[in-house]
C-alpha cells in the first residue's frame, strides 16, 4: 500500500508539471541575462556570479576593480543597499544591426542609506552559443 500511495505522488507531481511551467536557463534572453548579472552585484554582492554573466569588456572591468564595492562605485557610479531590478522590454533591440548582439535599458529602483534611489542604465550584451552575456555598460546620457 506504501508503494501505491508513493507511485500516485510521484505521477501527481509529474503530472503538474508543465512544459509552460519550467523554468527559463538563467541567460536563455538578454533580459534574463541582464537581470541576473545586476542581481549578483547588487543583491548578492557576489562578484564571481556576476563574472559568470559577463563576457569582453563587462568581465575586463569585474576582473579589473576586483571587488562588488569597486564596481558599484566606479563602474555603476551607484550604490544600493537594495534594489529591484527590472528591464525596459521596449528597449530591447539589436545594437548597430547586430544579429548577435543587443541593447537594452535596465531600470533600478532601491535605497541607499535610507534614500530612494531610481536610475537606468544601457548594456549591451552579446549571445555566445545559445547563451547571453553583458558585454558592455555604456557611459551614462545624463549625470
Amino acid at each position: 500500500m506504501k508503494k501505491l500511495w508513493t507511485v500516485l505522488a510521484l505521477v501527481t507531481m509529474l503530472a503538474a508539471c508543465s512544459k509552460d511551467e519550467v523554468p527559463l536557463a538563467p541567460q536563455s534572453t538578454p533580459s534574463l541575462a541582464a537581470v541576473n548579472f545586476f542581481d549578483a552585484l547588487y543583491n548578492q554582492r557576489d562578484l564571481a556570479v556576476a563574472e559568470d554573466f559577463a563576457t569582453g569588456e563587462a568581465k575586463e572591468l569585474l576582473e579589473h576593480y576586483g571587488s562588488v564595492s569597486s564596481v558599484q562605485r566606479y563602474v555603476m557610479s551607484q550604490y544600493y543597499d537594495d534594489v529591484h531590478l527590472e528591464v525596459d522590454e521596449s528597449s530591447v533591440q539589436p545594437f548597430q544591426d547586430s544579429g548577435d548582439r543587443t541593447q537594452l535599458t535596465m531600470m533600478f529602483d532601491g535605497y541607499h542609506n535610507g534614500d530612494h534611489i531610481e536610475e537606468i542604465r544601457e548594456i549591451v550584451l552579446i549571445e555566445y552559443k545559445g547563451k547571453w552575456y553583458v558585454q558592455k555598460i555604456l557611459d551614462k546620457r545624463y549625470h
